[in-house]
């Protein structure tokens, strides 16, 4: 079993992923197979709280969603940026994180959004 686990993670992947899925998800081990499946590379534990925090309502298919189109070493500061400066448009969301590049943080939408405040998505 742990084997089946180990193969879903992927590179750079760090326990705190486990901690946060068995958290989320502690009955319902199809949903961390199904989470882990689709992480990528870099990814930690901070990804699944931010998602968790930000879209309380979410299904696991809407989790999985929003997973796809992060890049690899995506933190959870994105989510929470996102989350923020677009509370009520999920579209926004979905369309920024579909172009944003490997490794970026929360900090580049703050910076964006703090010198750019005309801008539109």
């Amino acid at each position: 079993d742990v084997k089946k686990l180990l193969l879903l993670m992927p590179a750079f992947t760090s326990g705190t992923v486990i901690d946060s899925l068995a958290k989320h998800y502690h009955d319902e081990l199809w949903a961390v197979r199904e989470l882990l499946g689709v992480m990528k590379p870099g990814m930690d534990g901070s990804v699944i709280e931010s998602l968790k925090r930000n879209y309380k309502n979410f299904s696991v298919r809407d989790v999985k969603k929003l997973l796809l189109l992060m890049p690899a070493f995506t933190s959870g500061t994105v989510i929470d940026s996102l989350a923020k400066h677009y509370p009520d448009e999920l579209w926004a969301v979905r369309e920024l994180l579909g172009v944003m590049k490997p490794g970026m943080d929360g900090s580049v939408i703050e910076s964006l959004k703090r010198n750019y405040k005309n801008f539109s998505v």
